[in-house]
């Protein structure tokens, strides 16, 4: 386990942040943690030349790691950098993991991290914040009622910074991940959300717009699918079972779009209820205008298998061209200058 403190100079107020990696994502996590902790950035943050920090630390050419910059540019501060071999800084830096380690660590014993991370968050508010410190001689929490005036209001949004992943959504509302998926509301389904993990052991999934979606801890077996049942709430239940009734559910839902039917039923000559029932299931999830514009592709390219509508849904449909009055397939000098990519997805959705 890891164990990250951010202290402020004038009050010489603390905040511990646990974490099982040392990644510069999580560093930089428990910087963001320790800036909410305190409702506030100072203005110049100091710090030491590890790499998360800094990528050159020669002075002739020094260099900034450009994901800190982003960092630092977003929460509006400014960096410094200890002179390399300054002893003045070593003992600030490390006194205060000692002390953690005599007064709380040493010889404690916890149920699980949560509950590790209760005791850091009690043992920094309700002791050290409430301790004269030995060079002011003041308790750090009564210098904080100064100091906090003069810090830097937060933004509303966490950083979603270059340095972290995004997924595609899919039809049935899941991301993957080291090995594992994981869902996510199915509202997101076929959009792309940001993630980063959290104190290296949960999954944090973000929309587009830096609105948090849900949280899940890492499933430690690969391969694993973890879902959460309320993602789904929101989705309409108890297809109909024969054809007739998903007949009318289907005309009920696109009432210009009975060609299509007459498409699916042509090529898909066996179990067609199961093949209409996966159309309408993914009206569950994406538009009714986006299935309108898969479905008038499958009329261009005379494909009318539920495969190749979700593959054109993940992936967005292409243009419809405008053709000829003609036969549903294309000609063979039409073929020519297509986009081979649908072609693909048609063969695809063929396996």
């Amino acid at each position: 386990m890891t164990i990250f403190c951010l202290t402020l100079c004038y009050s010489r107020r603390k905040f511990y942040y646990p974490s099982l990696d040392e990644s510069q994502a999580s560093l930089f996590e428990a910087l963001e943690a320790g800036l909410r902790h305190f409702a506030g950035s100072p203005k110049e943050l100091l710090v030491d030349n590890a790499r998360a920090f800094v990528d050159d630390a020669n002075p002739d050419h020094f260099t900034w790691n450009r994901h800190f910059l982003e960092l630092c540019g977003h929460y509006c501060i400014q960096p410094l950098a200890c002179p390399v071999g300054w002893p003045r800084s070593k003992g600030k830096v490390e006194r205060p993991f000692y002390y953690l380690e005599q007064h709380l660590i040493k010889g404690g014993h916890w149920q699980s991290f949560d509950a590790f991370a209760m005791a850091l968050l009690s043992f920094s508010s309700e002791e050290l914040d409430h301790l004269i410190h030995s060079t002011t001689q003041e308790r750090p929490i009564e210098r904080f009622r100064k100091e906090k005036d003069v810090l830097i209001p937060l933004p509303k949004r966490p950083l979603l910074s270059s340095q972290q992943q995004t997924r595609k959504v899919s039809w049935d509302c899941l991301i993957s991940f080291a090995g594992s998926r994981y869902c996510v509301p199915w509202q997101q389904a076929g959009k792309r959300v940001w993630l980063r993990t959290h104190q290296g052991r949960k999954l944090l999934l973000y929309a587009q717009d830096g609105e948090e979606l849900t949280c899940h801890l890492l499933s430690e077996k690969r391969g694993s699918t973890v879902i959460d049942p309320g993602h789904y709430q929101g989705l309409q239940r108890g297809l109909p079972k024969t054809r007739v009734l998903l007949e009318e559910s289907f005309l009920r839902l696109f009432p210009d779009c009975s060609w299509f039917l007459a498409g699916l039923f042509a090529q898909q000559k066996l179990n067609r209820a199961a093949q209409l029932r996966a159309i309408l299931s993914l009206s569950q999830v994406y538009p009714a205008e986006k299935l309108r514009e898969s479905f008038a592709l499958a009329r261009q390219y005379n494909t009318y298998s539920p495969g190749f509508i979700r593959q054109l849904l993940e992936s967005g449909p292409a243009t419809v061209k405008e053709t000829k009055p003609g036969p549903s397939l294309p000609s063979y000098a039409s073929r020519i200058g297509a986009d081979l990519s649908t072609y693909q997805r048609i063969l695809e959705a063929g396996r």
